[in-house]
């Protein structure tokens, strides 16, 4: 966490999407607010598949908030976007949301810094998770729902 500043947000984001992210917006979002040296996502930078990328936002400033906001693009119908915070209550969220291809899992990772959070946002296809919800149900003994396997249902005639 180098040159976090008083208050910080630090995101994680691990591609398992089955295409390299491309970076499309970057932009911090409040006052006095700077991206952390060598976390800084530029317009243009690649996440291969199956890569991260470390992101965040800091201010020396204890009554600001910190937040920042990416897009990516690449693989899907309109861009992911994940948007994080770290308000001047010491309140951090993270919100990541998918397309039509990819979703998202936020998690905390715990520090022992009151004002610095990180977090971690896997970006995963979502086959891969349609598949995982319909081997669970097949291990329960019930048969998958047709809408997870991403096939029509046939009437009885």
């Amino acid at each position: 966490m180098a040159d976090a500043g008083y208050r910080s947000i630090e995101v994680s984001v691990i591609n398992n999407s089955q295409a390299a992210l491309t970076v499309r917006a970057a932009q911090v979002r409040s006052i006095e607010t700077s991206w952390i040296t060598n976390e800084t996502p530029n317009v243009g930078d690649v996440i291969p598949q199956y890569e991260g990328a470390l992101w965040g936002v800091s201010t020396d400033n204890p009554a600001v908030t910190v937040s920042g906001f990416v897009t990516l693009l690449g693989y899907g119908n309109g861009p992911v976007a994940i948007d994080f915070t770290n308000d001047l209550y010491g309140n951090s969220t993270v919100s990541a949301v998918g397309n039509d291809k990819i979703i998202t899992t936020v998690s905390q990772i715990q520090t022992q810094a009151p004002f610095h959070t990180i977090f971690q946002v896997k970006l995963e296809p979502v086959q891969a998770v349609v598949h995982s919800h319909a081997v669970a149900l097949r291990g329960l003994g019930h048969p998958p729902p047709a809408a997870l396997l991403g096939s029509g249902s046939k009437k009885d005639k």
